[in-house]
């Protein structure tokens, strides 16, 4: 039975955006559809799949009038994708969702709700939960925020303080886009953080502690098909979105300077653990590419020797050694981070977290 959309004026548009995961996709888009909310647009973009991605979506299509499907020829990249979307937002209202997340049921409704609480708001952010392939959660975004209203330039402040949420979670107002425009090709994969942070420069926001979305995370394998983005996706995309920051005429002089210092020194500090990230995935090229900014950029010539050390290593030892050692390290490290996240989570987000589980397990048996 197909469901028709008896309201001709839908409010919001979920842009999902896809590249050869015809499975997963649909798990997305179903997650967008069974939304409380049923005033929905889904608008997914194929960036030229070439697999069963079109039969998969048409297949959806078939069953909810609701769905919107275009498909590029040739493959345009992640962020021409994503601003495409952007370009072709027709509703009041929007979100942006990768092919393999999903939106929790309630996102919408309580998007709606805090926009009628708050009028001045133009963006909603909600909770994001990192879940792994196996349906455990690895972090919660948001956590170390004050649930409340925040106003330029506070915002922006506390954007970078606190963290700045996963836009998996987050629902704009279309007048976002008209007012600081689409997303910067030249920022690389950083393309989403520099979005919030041009938003909240801006605009004031609602932050609110009730998950809204589920953010797939791939558990790290030596030489595994899933890496990290390849540094040259992030540098020098990272310093030129720092750079704009810098000259961003709608924050404050001395707010400004102090944003990008902070920006620039969680970005200098996550460098290391990148660099050996990418040894432990097999991509070496990036691990040089991060040592040599370290060494010549960032002036830490120590940290890059480390790295360095730890690519000889794998020469000389082989893989096997050195990825014992950095699975090790790694496995600590993500004890450490779920003993924090345990600390700083409130009672009632272990209710919740563990309806999160329940749902996300449900959804297996769907893009697996």
């Amino acid at each position: 039975m197909k469901i028709v959309n008896d309201d001709t004026n839908p409010l919001i548009t979920s842009i999902i955006t896809t590249y050869r995961r015809p499975l997963l996709v649909q798990r997305a888009i179903l997650s967008a559809l069974n939304q409380i909310e049923k005033r929905v647009r889904v608008l997914v973009l194929d960036d030229a799949s070439g697999d069963d991605t079109e039969k998969v979506v048409r297949e959806l299509m078939q069953r909810d009038d609701r769905i919107v499907y275009h498909r590029h020829n040739p493959n345009i990249g992640l962020v021409a994708n994503f601003d495409y979307g952007l370009q072709h937002i027709t509703t009041p209202y929007f979100s942006f969702l990768s092919d393999d997340d999903a939106l929790l049921p309630e996102c919408y409704a309580e998007a709606l709700r805090q926009f009628a609480q708050c009028p001045a708001a133009m963006f909603a952010v909600f909770g994001t939960a990192a879940v792994s392939d196996t349906g455990a959660i690895m972090g919660m975004s948001i956590l170390r925020w004050k649930p409340g209203f925040y106003e330029p330039p506070t915002g922006i402040e506390a954007m970078v303080t606190y963290g700045v949420p996963i836009w998996t979670g987050i629902v704009f107002r279309r007048e976002i886009y008209s007012e600081i425009g689409g997303l910067d090709p030249e920022v690389g994969i950083g393309m989403d953080r520099d979005f919030e942070l041009r938003a909240a420069a801006r605009f004031p926001f609602v932050v609110c502690h009730t998950p809204g979305a589920i953010f797939r995370v791939e558990t790290l394998k030596p030489n595994g098909a899933r890496h990290p983005y390849p540094f040259h996706g992030i540098w020098p995309g990272r310093p030129k979105m720092m750079e704009k920051l810098g000259r961003n005429e709608f924050i404050p002089p001395a707010i400004r300077t102090r944003v990008t210092q902070i920006l620039e020194n969680q970005f200098r500090r996550n460098l290391p653990g990148l660099g050996l990230r990418y040894i432990y995935t097999g991509q070496l090229e990036s691990a040089i590419e991060v040592a040599n900014v370290l060494a010549t950029h960032y002036r830490s010539p120590v940290i890059a020797r480390i790295i360095r050390a730890v690519l000889a290593l794998r020469k000389v030892g082989g893989t096997t050694l050195t990825n014992a050692l950095l699975g090790l390290a790694y496995r600590f490290n993500g004890l450490s981070r779920a003993w924090r996240q345990r600390i700083t989570a409130q009672e009632p987000y272990a209710n919740t977290a563990r309806a999160i589980v329940e749902y996300y397990r449900a959804q297996r048996n769907i893009g697996t």
